[in-house]
């Protein structure tokens, strides 16, 4: 047994230990229990039709595990894990087959729970990570169109629990509106620092000026969704093979090390998992100490 997993079993049992007492105080653990020896959790947020699921099936190097297309393909969450023989897990049932930190999900509701998908496939890259790709996000400033269930605290219940967020967007709707506005502004806030954005579908500009065009309306709808002020970095990639001899008059270049440093940060997120679970816990337990503290001197006076 490893140290990583010899710190993540006594972290459960502090958490268990103190369960009692944060729940005399009212408090709520953000990760209150940690899978002893399960894999990292990466999460791909975007706009609808941006290239999430392409994505995932190159980064896997195996066409046909998301289904793609230009209309919508899926409006549910599907977390993809390793497994020796490729089964499909649909509904409550599926909530069962997740590790056991991903239980907070339960209190979603059913209606979300119908929209929960595992996947289990012996691919290689899936005994080291767990890949969760999330609907598209419907870009609808009106705010007619509604879901059955509470996305944003959906996204946020995945953020908290990845260990590496990537969000995207394309060239044909570079925009932040209606629920990815909402996005950014609740359920990612305080996990900017998992977060990585790619201008993904990069292969489909045919020229600089478009490419500059688009590239400035990402950056300007993000600093009118981000209160700070940098923006983060913005990758900007694309999904299939590498392109050397491009057909449109752009250099792809700096989009292919730009797909290598993507590729790099996937696979660093084990070690992001163990800052991820000691900045959870240390949070945590502060936190803990704190409303202590204050509810203690109130009540003493």
């Amino acid at each position: 047994m490893d140290k990583i997993h010899v710190f993540e079993e006594r972290l459960n049992k502090a958490y268990r230990r103190f369960a009692p007492l944060a729940q005399r105080y009212f408090y709520t653990f953000s990760r209150p229990s940690v899978t002893a020896g399960s894999v990292p959790v990466v999460l791909f947020l975007g706009n609808h039709s941006s290239g999430k699921s392409s994505l995932i099936n190159w980064v896997l190097e195996k066409e046909g595990v998301q289904d793609t297309g230009v209309a919508p393909t899926d409006d549910g969450f599907t977390v993809l894990l390793y497994g020796e023989t490729a089964e499909d897990v649909c509904g409550p049932a599926a909530l069962a087959r997740l590790p056991g930190e991903f239980k907070s999900l339960e209190s979603l509701g059913p209606s979300f729970l119908c929209h929960l998908k595992i996947k289990f496939r012996p691919i290689a890259l899936l005994k080291d990570l767990a890949l969760v790709d999330s609907p598209g996000m419907i870009d609808s400033a009106e705010g007619t169109i509604s879901r059955d269930y509470d996305f944003s605290n959906a996204v946020r219940r995945f953020a908290l629990l990845a260990d590496m967020i990537f969000f995207l967007f394309d060239p044909e709707k570079p925009g932040t509106t209606g629920e990815t506005v909402d996005v950014f502004a609740t359920s990612l806030r305080g996990c900017e620092f998992k977060l990585r954005v790619l201008l993904n579908k990069c292969d489909r500009f045919t020229s600089l000026y478009d490419f500059a065009r688009t590239y400035g309306a990402v950056c300007w709808n993000l600093a009118r969704v981000l209160k700070t002020k940098d923006l983060p970095k913005i990758y900007t990639t694309y999904s299939g093979g590498e392109r050397s001899v491009p057909a449109s008059s752009l250099d792809f270049g700096d989009f292919n090390n730009h797909r290598k440093e993507f590729l790099a940060i996937l696979k660093n997120a084990t070690v992001r998992r163990r800052d991820n679970i000691f900045a959870a816990a240390y949070t945590d337990f502060v936190g803990l100490s704190v409303r202590m503290a204050v509810v203690n001197a109130a009540w003493s006076r």
